[in-house]
């Protein structure tokens, strides 16, 4: 059987998910679509992490702490992209909490002291999440690539 040329790709590198000010018609759904031509739907129309990995447990218990959320849903609301990998695959870098500039209007009112908050999970060639997601970053500290004991 002969291999395909094609990389498996993506329908769009950047969602904003189900965020506060998506207009009528946006559609922040990922779409992977394997080096063979099949289609996977990485996240829904609703901004939804379909076939979601889980978060790791001790990042997870790290950003309730941080975010003070019980309930860290697979929902998209802010920033969220993806970047292929040497190896091929896609690594999903995932903002689950803006920094407090994200809440301020121009003259500055209603910013708060949070801290930016992203976490990150690596998709397959065939468009299937290889672990939980796991902090990729806490403001202006790196996280990803940092080993675990």
């Amino acid at each position: 059987m002969k291999q395909s040329s094609r990389t498996p790709t993506l329908n769009a590198w950047v969602t904003f998910g189900d965020h506060l000010y998506r207009k009528k018609g946006d559609d922040p759904s990922i779409v992977f679509t394997s080096a063979s031509g099949e289609k996977r739907t990485i996240v829904d129309y609703h901004g939804k992490i379909l076939d979601f990995p889980g978060i790791d447990a001790k990042d997870e218990i790290t950003v309730k702490r941080i975010t003070e959320r019980d309930d860290i849903e697979p929902l998209i609301r802010y920033r969220t992209e993806f970047k292929r990998c040497d190896d091929g695959n896609i690594i999903m870098i995932w903002e689950v909490q803006p920094d407090g500039m994200y809440w301020a209007d121009e003259d500055g009112y209603g910013m708060t002291s949070d801290e930016e908050i992203r976490l990150y999970s690596f998709i397959d060639e065939e468009g299937r999440f290889t672990a939980p997601f796991r902090l990729y970053s806490i403001g202006s500290k790196q996280f990803f690539g940092v080993q675990k004991s």
